[in-house]
């Protein structure tokens, strides 16, 4: 037993290790998903859902990462559970700093889930979702239902991003994904691009650079985006930032504008 635990510390993604453990200990090992949710200003959203993602059992650590001091202050002034850390970084750096912000305080060998602020996450969605993913190993980066599709025969694969597409079309939702442990690991968002298309980055990398699969979940879901910040308190010149975003993905990935 001793052995194995200490082989699982090595590597805690390793199935057959998992199951060796399993055997021995006579226990089920749940994986787990860190957290990772910036903030700015919305913290009646940021509060709503905290509070429902807390009732799952496969959250671990959640972290919320303040855009600028002002926002740290207003978060701090809040009551949390015990399993969230408050991370800071300079007034608007961009989403994918503070996305990679929170990956890097992850711990190896979870599930790693990005969330907005203004959404309504589905009962034990995160669960959910890692369930789906465990079950299917070539699945790398997950998000939930969220325009209410039909899904009955399983995840659907997707090769894009939702990209406001809410009739049943759309792909992968950047506001609630959730990323495998193995490639969280690898992976860290491109911070030359500041607001847009880190969701299409890494759908990007997930599918082409490591030959996973992107899907949409068949269990779990969520409801409500309705991107408060850029709506309510946008960053500067966020309308620039936005074109130089489009910009430098399209030419990374060499696609046309």
């Amino acid at each position: 037993t001793t052995q194995c635990q200490i082989a699982l510390d090595i590597d805690p993604n390793n199935e057959r290790i998992k199951a060796n453990y399993n055997f021995f200990t006579g226990t089920v090992i749940r994986p787990f998903a860190d957290v990772v949710i910036p903030t700015k200003s919305n913290i009646n959203g940021l509060r709503h859902v905290v509070e429902q993602i807390s009732k799952d059992e496969s959250v671990g650590t959640i972290y919320i990462v303040c855009d600028g001091q002002a926002a740290m202050v207003n978060v701090a002034a809040e009551k949390w559970p015990n399993n969230v850390h408050l991370l800071g970084v300079t007034e608007s750096p961009g989403i994918h700093k503070m996305w990679n912000v929170g990956l890097n305080k992850a711990t190896p060998g979870r599930y790693v889930a990005f969330i907005n602020d203004d959404i309504s996450p589905g009962d034990r969605a995160i669960s959910r979702i890692i369930e789906e993913m465990e079950r299917d190993q070539r699945i790398g980066l997950m998000c939930p239902n969220y325009d209410g599709r039909d899904i009955s025969s399983g995840p659907i694969t997707v090769l894009d991003t939702c990209r406001g597409r809410y009739d049943g079309s759309g792909g992968m939702a950047g506001f609630f994904m959730v990323l495998r442990p193995d490639l969280c690991k690898l992976w860290r968002f491109d911070e030359r691009m500041k607001w847009w298309y880190g969701d299409d980055d890494l759908v990007k990398w997930v599918t082409v650079v490591q030959g996973k699969t992107a899907a949409i979940s068949a269990a779990a879901s969520c409801g409500n985006n309705s991107s408060w910040t850029i709506n309510n308190d946008p960053p500067e010149n966020f309308r620039n930032l936005a074109t130089s975003d489009a910009r430098i993905f399209h030419l990374k990935w060499g696609l046309d504008a």
